[in-house]
C-alpha cells in the first residue's frame, strides 16, 4: 500500500514524455487526490456495505479481487501499448529525471528551505492524524462508537483531504514557490482547526435542534460533522501535494524523492496517533489536544515568515488573534454532549430530566461518567451509554442480573475456589462473588477510569478484600497470554454493538474461555435482549453452544437480559447444595432484597435448555470474529424489532421450560413436583403445564397429583 503512490509517480516521471514542470505538479496532485478518493470509497463500502453483508473475510476477498482487477487491467493496457509500438518506446525511461526548480527557490537558502519543507510535511501528517484521533474520541459519543460511526468519521476525514488535493492540483507551482502563500495556507489551517474545535463544542445545541427529527437524525449528524471538519481537512489535502512538490523541487528530482517525502509524512502521522491516543488525551483531554494542534499549525506557519518588519507584524497579529479566540471561544464539554445525546434506554434522560454528574473522566477507551437523578442510585456510563448502576439507598437493589451472574456459577459448581470476571462494571457481580467463600477473584478491566469512577462514588467493601485482584488489560489478550485456569469465568462486557466489545460475543472468544476452565468449570455470559434482534441472538446462541456441550439459559424479562451458562461437563442444579449456599448470611442478605430464599426462586428465571437453544439457533451462522452479527446488525437498530425478529417472541416460541435434564436424578420427581406447585402459586399456568408434561415421563402418578392440585387451585381462584 505504501509503495503504490510513489511507484505511480515514478512511472509518470520516467515513462511519460512530459515537461517536468507544471505537468508533473498536476499529475502528483491528481494521483494523490485519486488515491484518497479511493480510500473514501473503501471506508464507506467496507463499513456500511461489505462487512455487514459479507463479513471480514468476504470484505478482504472483495479487496483482493479489486487489486487483481487493477493488476490485470494494467497488464492488458501494457500489452495494448506493445501492439501499437515497440517495446523500447513503451518501457525505456524517457530520461526526464530532473524536476523543475522555480527560480525563486534557487535564489534562497536551499538548505533552510529543504529543512522547513520537511518539517511541514512531517508536521501536517502529525497534526492531521492527531486531530482525527481527537475528533473521533469526541464524535464517538455524538454519532456512536460503532462500525458505522467510525467508518463515517474516516470517510468524512478522507473526503476533505481528497477534495483539497484535487482542487489544488492546477495551482501547485504558484503556491509552493512563495513563502507568503505557504504562511497563509498554514494560518488558514490553524483557523480551520480552531473552527472545527469551536463547532464541535456547539454540537449539544445542534442535537437539541434536531431532536424532533427522528427519521433523518443520523443523516443530519453525519452532515454536521462533514461541514465542521471539511475546512481543516480540505486545507490538509491541499497542503500535502504542495509541500511534496516543493520537497521534490528542492531535491531536483521527482521520481527518486517523492517516496521519501511520503515516508516523512507517514512517520509524522504514526507519531501523531501515538502521542494523541496514548499521552495527550488520557493525560490532558481532547480539548487540550485540539487546542495544541491549533498552536502547532501556527508554529509551522512561522517557518515561512519573511525577514521584514511588516511581515513579522502581520504574522504576530494573526497568531495573537487566533490564540485569543482559542482562549475565549467555547471549549469541548462532554457533560453537555452526553446530556444532549441521551441513551435510548434511559427513560428519565429522554423525558428531559437533567442528571447530576458525580464523576467524569476521559479514559483510554472511552469517556467514563457517573450520573445520578436522585439519591437512590448512581449510574455508570461509558460514552454516555449506561453500563451498570450502584444502589445508594435501601430503596434500590443491585441489578439482579449482575448478582445472578456472580451467584449462579457458585451454586452450580461442586467446590469452587477461583473466579475470573471480565469487566468491572459497577462492581455488583464482584461483590456477589466476594460474599461467597471463594479463595480468589480476578477481574480484568480494559478501562482504568471505570475503577476510579466506582471508587469515587461508592464505599464498596470489595476494594479492601485481599482476595480481589484487578488486572488492567484486554480480556481476550489476558486469556490468550496467561495459562491460568479458573473454576468459573464470568463475562459481563460492554454492549455487543460497540466496536471493541463485539469480539467478546464470538465463538473464537468462547473457545478461548473454555480452554481456561478447570474440570467442572462454568462459563457465564451476559447477553442483552434490549437493542437485540432475533437473528443476532440466534447467532450468539449458535456460537456459544457450539463451544459448550452442556449448559442452559436464564432470562430476566424485566431487565431485558439473558444469562448463558456453559460447561465442558454436565451441569446439575442440586437443590440441596443450592439451598445450603443460599442460607449463608452474606448471600442470604443479598438475595433477600430480590425476595429470593429457595432454589425454586432461581429456577423461575430458567428460559432454555441447551437443546432448545440449538433449536432456536438452527440455520443461522454463528457469531464469529469474521462474521460478527452482534456488531454490524445491532449497531444499525434504531427501535426494538417486532414480529419474527423480536427476541422475546423467539424465546417464547421455543421455550418449553425444559428443566428436567438439569435436576438431580435421584430426586427429580419430587423436585419437579415442588417446582410445579411453586409455579401455579405464582400464577404461571403455562409453565406449570410444561412441568406436568415433563413429570409424566418420570412419575405419571405424581404428575396426575400435580394436575389435580392445579385444577383445584384454579377453581378456588374463580
Amino acid at each position: 500500500m505504501g509503495i503504490t503512490l510513489p511507484l505511480m509517480v515514478f512511472i509518470l516521471a520516467n515513462h511519460k514524455p512530459v515537461e517536468m514542470d507544471r505537468a508533473a505538479d498536476d499529475q502528483l496532485g491528481k494521483l494523490y487526490a485519486l488515491n484518497t478518493f479511493g480510500a473514501v470509497l473503501g471506508a464507506v463500502l467496507s463499513g456500511f456495505i461489505l462487512i455487514p453483508s459479507f463479513g471480514l473475510d468476504g470484505s478482504l476477498y472483495v479487496a483482493c479481487s479489486l487489486n487483481m482487477v487493477a493488476a490485470l487491467s494494467a497488464l492488458w493496457l501494457f500489452f495494448q501499448k506493445i501492439e501499437a509500438s515497440n517495446f523500447e518506446q513503451v518501457w525505456v525511461p524517457q530520461s526526464v529525471e530532473s524536476f523543475h526548480q522555480p527560480k525563486t527557490l534557487l535564489k534562497q537558502d536551499k538548505r533552510f528551505l529543504l529543512l522547513s519543507t520537511q518539517v511541514v510535511i512531517f508536521g501536517t501528517g502529525f497534526l492531521a492524524i492527531a486531530s482525527e484521533v481527537g475528533w473521533t474520541k469526541y464524535l464517538s459519543i455524538y454519532i456512536g462508537a460503532t462500525i458505522y460511526g467510525f467508518s463515517a468519521i474516516l470517510a468524512i476525514f478522507l473526503a476533505g483531504i481528497a477534495i483539497g488535493s484535487w482542487c489544488i492540483q492546477k495551482n501547485i507551482p504558484t503556491f509552493m514557490e512563495g513563502g507568503r502563500n505557504l504562511f497563509i495556507g498554514l494560518m488558514v489551517l490553524a483557523a480551520s482547526l480552531l473552527l472545527a474545535k469551536v463547532g464541535l463544542a456547539q454540537l449539544p445545541m445542534f442535537l437539541n435542534t434536531i431532536s424532533g427529527v427522528k427519521n433523518y437524525q443520523q443523516f443530519f449528524k453525519y452532515l454536521s460533522v462533514f461541514i465542521l471538519l471539511f475546512p481543516a481537512t480540505f486545507i490538509l489535502g491541499a497542503l500535502f501535494p504542495i509541500m511534496l512538490s516543493r520537497y521534490c523541487a528542492l531535491r531536483g528530482e521527482l521520481s527518486k524523492t517523492v517516496g521519501s517525502g511520503y515516508v516523512i509524512n507517514t512517520v509524522g502521522s504514526i507519531l501523531g496517533s501515538l502521542v494523541a491516543g496514548f499521552w495527550v488525551i488520557p493525560s490532558f483531554g481532547t480539548d487540550v489536544l485540539l487546542a495544541a494542534m491549533v498552536v502547532f499549525a501556527i508554529l509551522l506557519a512561522w517557518l515561512f515568515v519573511a525577514k521584514t518588519v511588516k511581515f513579522f507584524v502581520v504574522a504576530a497579529s494573526c497568531s495573537t488573534v487566533l490564540l485569543a479566540m482559542m482562549m475565549l471561544l467555547p471549549s469541548l464539554n462532554y457533560k453537555s454532549l452526553i446530556t444532549a445525546n441521551p441513551y435510548r434506554f434511559d427513560a428519565r434522560a429522554l423525558s428531559g430530566e437533567k442528571p447530576k454528574f458525580l464523576f467524569l473522566e476521559e479514559g483510554k477507551a472511552g469517556v467514563i461518567s457517573m450520573i445520578a437523578y436522585d439519591e437512590h442510585a448512581v449510574i455508570l456510563q461509558n460514552n454516555g451509554i449506561q453500563e451498570s448502576y450502584i444502589p445508594m439507598s435501601s430503596k434500590m437493589s443491585p441489578p439482579f442480573t449482575e448478582v445472578l451472574l456472580g451467584l449462579m456459577p457458585y451454586f452450580l459448581h461442586t467446590d469452587p475456589a477461583s473466579a475470573l470476571v471480565i469487566g468491572y462494571g459497577g462492581g455488583n457481580t464482584i461483590q456477589a462473588l466476594l460474599n461467597s467463600p471463594l479463595e480468589k477473584v480476578t477481574v480484568v478491566e480494559l478501562e482504568p477510569a471505570v475503577i476510579r469512577a466506582v471508587a469515587a462514588v461508592s464505599n464498596q467493601p470489595l476494594f479492601n478484600d485481599s482476595r480481589l485482584q484487578i488486572k488492567l488489560n484486554d480480556a481476550r489478550n489476558t486469556l490468550l497470554i496467561e495459562q491460568k485456569q479458573y473454576d468459573f469465568i464470568i463475562s459481563q462486557p460492554s454492549h455487543p454493538w460497540l466496536s471493541g466489545a463485539g469480539n467478546l460475543f464470538t465463538q473464537e472468544f468462547f473457545d478461548i474461555a473454555a480452554s481456561r476452565l478447570k474440570s467442572g468449570g462454568v462459563f457465564t455470559q451476559w447477553v442483552n435482549l434490549f437493542n437485540m434482534d432475533a437473528t443476532t441472538l440466534r447467532s450468539i446462541l449458535q456460537a456459544f453452544y457450539a463451544t459448550f456441550p452442556y449448559g442452559f439459559v436464564f432470562q430476566n424479562v424485566v431487565a431485558g437480559d439473558l444469562v448463558l451458562f456453559g460447561s465442558m461437563q454436565p451441569l446439575v442444579f442440586d437443590t440441596n447444595r443450592t439451598s445450603q449456599r443460599m442460607q449463608q448470611p452474606s448471600i442470604q442478605t443479598m438475595l433477600a432484597v430480590e425476595g429470593l430464599s429457595q432454589p425454586t426462586d432461581l429456577l423461575w428465571y430458567f428460559s432454555l435448555s441447551r437443546q432448545e437453544a440449538l433449536q432456536v439457533a438452527a440455520g443461522v451462522e454463528p457469531n464469529t470474529d469474521t462474521l460478527i452479527f452482534s456488531e454490524v446488525r445491532l449497531a444499525g437498530l434504531s427501535a426494538d424489532p417486532s414480529g419474527d425478529e423480536s427476541p422475546y417472541n423467539l424465546l417464547n416460541k421455543y421455550s418449553t421450560f425444559d428443566v428436567l435434564p438439569y435436576l438431580k436424578s435421584q430426586k427429580v420427581s419430587n423436585e419437579l413436583y415442588l417446582l410445579g406447585t411453586y409455579l401455579y402459586q405464582y400464577q404461571d399456568i403455562k409453565r406449570t403445564h410444561q412441568v406436568i408434561a415433563q413429570l409424566k415421563t418420570v412419575d405419571p402418578d405424581l404428575a396426575e397429583k400435580l394436575e389435580q392440585e392445579l385444577k383445584t387451585w384454579q377453581a378456588t381462584q374463580g
